[in-house]
């Protein structure tokens, strides 16, 4: 550690990766737990066993397919969503929240009707951005207030603690415990390792490595998923590996993957020439099945934008994003590290309100849906056993 002036010190390391030093500037004061485990990481990184997934369909008669469950979103009043959510989830009543920090939390009930806000109030989870919940636990991030909140089912909130980063997926572990992919100190360092928070707010662990290229890439999320058991799937925005965690933090499977249509984005950003690139949108984990939610370029991307000039070059600005870019889900046999299936569609899906459920934004006049879809694998034979 050294210091460079009375309140702001340098934290070396020399165990990256990569095997090169990294250094973090922090400011006094600061709590350093996370800003440690996201350097070094608490979770043994040894994986037992490495996947390299093919192309190869493993169920060649093998076909996903979405069908429309519900559209949510009113045409006006206080049903009119005001922006795409950060949140849309389906809780333990079968109705879809929308998060979003901007505005309350809408509720609307399995088949698209209006109900109202989240707990009846429109003030009371007002600053709400991310939801999770698991038997009788609810757990939401409260972007404004910078808070966790842990609550039950029936909405009396049980506990809070402080979280002053941002927060970009989450999943409850238990009733005082949740696992969160967040920036730990900067919206810049947004790529770190998923953490484990108690209910006290203290990070028990970091799951994953820190990623020390995506602290100066914002959109570097990482996701969440349930897997079997008490182990968690982990996947990063920007590139297609996915990783299964034990909530211990022992590293238990490595899956890469490099489809032919998948297109890596180069340099942190998109460009006019290269067009849109490819990223992991979300991950579930279901009838023994990974599932992966991937965006890619549509061939005819290039219709959907307009060229943009600025200071810092050539940019383009997205006027349809459903002719700008598709969506590919894939099924994949985490157990004998083979793809059963992989189709494309030629919209946008923005989440997983659950498994096996995605969710389609539109805007349309300036009137924002969101298109509620079954993803379901549609077959005439049955997949290989490993």
């Amino acid at each position: 550690m050294t210091f460079v002036s009375p309140d702001w010190f340098v934290l070396i390391s020399t165990t990256t990766t990569a095997g090169r030093r990294s250094a973090v500037v922090a400011r006094r004061g600061l709590t350093l737990l996370p800003i440690f485990a996201a350097l070094f990481g608490t979770g043994s990184i040894s994986a037992q066993r490495r996947m390299a997934v093919s192309d190869v369909k493993t169920c060649a008669a093998c076909t996903i397919r979405m069908g429309l469950i519900a559209v949510l979103g009113e045409n006006r009043g206080s049903g009119k969503l005001p922006a795409v959510p950060n949140s849309v989830v389906r809780d333990w009543k079968g109705r879809f929240v929308l998060a979003d920090a901007d505005s309350p939390p809408l509720l609307f009930d399995s088949v698209g009707n209006y109900l109202g806000y989240l707990g009846s109030t429109q003030n009371r989870f007002r600053g709400v951005s991310e939801i999770s919940w698991k038997d009788s636990t609810v757990v939401m991030v409260d972007e404004l207030r910078r808070k966790i909140l842990f609550a039950d089912t029936g909405l009396r909130r049980v506990s809070t603690t402080d979280w002053r980063w941002t927060v970009s997926d989450l999943r409850v572990l238990s009733p005082s415990r949740v696992a969160l992919s967040s920036n730990v100190q900067t919206r810049a360092h947004i790529g770190l390792p998923v953490l484990v928070v108690e209910g006290s707010g203290e990070v028990s662990i970091a799951l994953g490595e820190a990623d020390t290229v995506a602290w100066f890439r914002p959109e570097q999320r990482t996701w969440i998923a349930r897997g079997s058991s008490a182990h968690l799937w982990l996947a990063k925005e920007r590139a297609y590996r996915l990783e299964e965690w034990t909530e211990a933090g022992e590293l238990l499977t490595r899956v890469t993957r490099s489809p032919s249509w998948y297109q890596a984005i180069r340099n942190g950003r998109q460009t006019l020439d290269e067009g849109p690139g490819s990223s992991i949108r979300a991950v579930y984990f279901s009838d023994s099945l990974l599932w992966v939610i991937v965006s890619a370029a549509d061939s005819n991307w290039r219709s959907a934008i307009t060229e943009v000039v600025t200071t810092e070059g050539r940019t383009y600005r997205v006027n349809d994003y459903d002719k700008f870019l598709d969506t590919v889900v894939e099924a994949i046999d985490v157990r004998s590290g083979k793809l059963i299936a992989s189709s494309r569609f030629d919209f946008v899906v923005s989440h997983i309100a659950a498994p096996n459920m995605a969710v389609s934004p539109s805007i349309v006049g300036g009137v924002t849906k969101l298109r509620i879809l079954r993803i379901a694998l549609d077959s005439t034979s049955t997949r290989e056993e490993p």
